[in-house]
C-alpha cells in the first residue's frame, strides 16, 4: 500500500496540476513571494501561466490567485520565465512572453509548440502594487537582437541593482554553434533597456536558461541551467560559475564551476536577496507527472536555501525558520552499530536529522525503509563518496524520470562524515559536511516504508532528530 498522502508539508507545490520553475522570488511589502511556471487545467506540462504563493517565514506558503495569464497577442502562448524586483513601493516583473511559429497538442490534450525552434520570444513586464493585481505593459520592451541571439532560445530574464543602475541577464544561444550563452542589458528606469554583451564558456549545455548573477562574500556567482550540460539520465543540470563580473563592458571572467545539486531531478534555480541580507535559493524538483493516479499535482519547490562561501565554493543551508516546526526530538552519542542498528523514532517520514559518523568501514544508511528496502544512503570507504540510490523508494512511479542512483564528489573527511538530512514524506534533501554539498531526490515510498536503519560497523558520534509538523 502507497502512503495515503505524498504531498510535502514543507516543500512548496502547487494546490493542484503542474508546476515547474521558480519566478520572480522576491521579499515585498514584509512577506517572501514565489511565483511559479503553471498550467492551471490539468497536471501536465502546457501554455504557462505564472502561479503565485506568498509566506511569512519560507515554510508556510498561502496560494494566491493566478499573478500572469497568457492574454496578450504578443504572449499568447505562454508566459515563461523571469524575475521580480522591489522599486518605490512596487513589484516589477520581467517574464519572457511566448508565441509558437508552429504548434501540436500532447499527449496530455495541452498545446504545445511544435518543436522548440518555433517559440517566439521577447521579454515583457508587469507590476503590481498591492502583491495580488498585476498589470502588464502594452507591447514587448526587449525583442532578441537578431546579430547576437535566436528568438527561439531567448528567456529567462533575471534583473538586479548594482550602485544607480538596473540590469538583466537573459538566457541564450549561440547563432552559429549549439553553445550556450547569456545575454546582458542596463537600465536606469526599468523601462529603457541597452544592450551590453554576450557571455559565453564553450565547454557546457547548447542553451543556457535561467541565469541569476549576483555577488556573495566580495566574489560574483553567476548560476545558469545548461541544456544538455548533463551527463547519464538527467541531461539538464544546474550549475554555478564563481568569478567576477564587470559592470561597465558586461564581460564575466569565469573561476571555478560546481553543481548547485549532485541528487536528482533539481533544475532552474533562482535567488533572491532578502531583509535580513540573506542570499536564498530555491530550486524546481523535475516530475514528469504526478506520482501516482491518486494525485492531482506535478512538481515541487526546493526548501530554501541559504548560501555563503568556503574556500572559494557555494556552501548551502536550509533557511532557520525550518527549526520552528520541529517538535519530539531524540539525541544519541556514541553508538555502536553492529551490523545494523535501528533509529527507535516515530516521524511519520517528515523529520530532519543531524548525523555524525565516525567512517571506519563503508557507512549505509536506510531512510523510508521496511528493514529490507529503503532509499540507501551509503558512504564508500575507499571511493570517499556519497551515494544515493532511490531504486526501492521509486515503487513504479513514472514521475521520476532521471535515474536511480547518484554520486557525490570525492569528499575529504578525516574520518568523520556529517550529514543533515531533510525527509519530506515524498522528497529527501541531504547536506553534506556543513553543506558542502547537497543530494536531493524525490520518493514514493510505501506506506510500510517508514523506518531509518544503519547498516555497517561505523560509529555513530552523534545523532539528533526532530520529527517536524505543520498545523494547517
Amino acid at each position: 500500500m502507497i502512503l495515503k498522502s505524498k504531498r510535502p508539508l514543507f516543500h512548496l507545490t502547487p494546490k493542484e496540476n503542474w508546476m515547474n520553475d521558480p519566478n520572480g522570488f522576491s521579499y515585498f511589502k514584509g512577506e517572501y513571494h514565489l511565483f511559479y511556471q503553471y498550467y492551471p487545467y490539468n497536471p501536465y506540462w502546457g501554455d504557462m501561466h505564472w502561479g503565485h504563493a506568498k509566506s511569512k517565514d519560507l515554510m508556510s506558503w498561502e496560494h494566491l490567485p493566478i499573478a500572469l495569464r497568457p492574454d496578450m497577442e504578443f504572449d499568447q502562448d505562454g508566459c515563461f520565465s523571469g524575475s521580480a524586483v522591489e522599486d518605490d513601493g512596487k513589484l516589477h516583473i520581467f517574464y519572457t512572453a511566448i508565441r509558437y511559429s508552429k504548434s501540436s497538442i500532447s499527449q496530455s490534450g495541452n498545446k504545445i509548440p511544435a518543436d522548440e525552434k518555433s517559440l517566439i520570444s521577447t521579454q515583457a513586464y508587469a507590476f503590481t502594487e498591492d502583491g495580488i493585481h498585476f498589470k502588464k505593459k502594452k507591447e514587448p520592451i526587449i525583442a532578441c537582437p537578431k546579430e547576437v541571439g535566436d528568438e527561439a532560445y531567448f528567456r529567462d530574464p533575471k534583473v538586479w541593482k548594482k550602485d544607480q543602475y538596473w540590469y538583466m541577464v537573459v538566457g541564450s544561444k549561440s547563432l552559429d554553434k549549439e553553445q550556450g550563452n547569456i545575454l546582458v542589458y542596463k537600465s536606469s528606469n526599468l523601462v529603457d533597456w541597452q544592450y551590453l554583451s554576450s557571455i559565453t564558456k564553450g565547454d557546457i549545455g547548447r542553451m543556457w536558461e535561467c541565469p541569476d548573477l549576483f555577488e556573495l562574500e566580495g566574489k560574483d556567482i553567476f548560476l545558469f541551467s545548461p541544456i544538455d550540460g548533463g551527463e547519464d539520465e538527467q541531461k539538464n543540470i544546474a550549475c554555478y560559475y564563481t568569478g567576477s563580473f564587470n559592470y561597465e563592458k558586461g564581460d564575466f571572467k569565469f573561476e571555478d564551476f560546481d553543481m548547485l545539486d549532485y541528487g536528482f531531478e533539481y533544475y532552474a534555480p533562482q535567488s533572491m536577496l532578502d531583509s535580513k541580507n540573506r542570499r536564498i535559493l530555491v530550486g524546481w524538483l523535475v516530475m514528469e507527472e504526478p506520482l501516482d493516479a491518486n494525485e492531482n499535482w506535478t512538481g515541487m519547490m526546493t526548501l530554501p536555501r541559504v548560501l555563503s562561501l568556503r574556500n572559494g565554493r557555494l556552501q548551502f543551508d536550509v533557511v532557520d525558520e525550518i527549526k520552528s516546526y520541529r517538535r519530539e526530538s531524540l539525541q544519541k552519542k556514541d553508538v555502536v552499530v553492529n551490523k545494523q542498528y535501528e533509529l527507535n523514532f516515530q516521524h511519520e517520514n517528515t523529520f530532519e536529522m543531524n548525523l555524525e559518523v565516525e567512517i571506519k568501514d563503508n557507512f549505509e544508511l536506510q531512510l523510508f525503509s521496511d528493514e529490507k528496502k529503503g532509499l540507501k544512503l551509503s558512504y564508500n570507504s575507499k571511493n570517499r563518496q556519497v551515494v544515493i540510490n532511490r531504486e526501492d523508494v521509486m515503487n513504479d512511479s513514472k514521475a521520476m524520470v532521471f535515474g536511480k542512483e547518484r554520486k557525490s564528489p570525492q569528499l575529504l573527511v578525516n574520518n568523520n562524515l556529517k550529514l543533515r538530512i531533510f525527509a519530506d514524506k515524498s522528497v529527501v534533501e541531504v547536506f553534506i559536511n556543513d553543506g558542502q554539498y547537497v543530494m536531493s531526490a524525490i520518493v514514493n515510498p510505501r506506506e510500510e516504508q517508514k523506518k531509518i536503519i544503519v547498516k555497517g560497523n561505523s560509529p555513530l558520534k552523534n545523532i539528533e532528530i526532530w520529527r517536524l509538523e505543520k498545523i494547517f
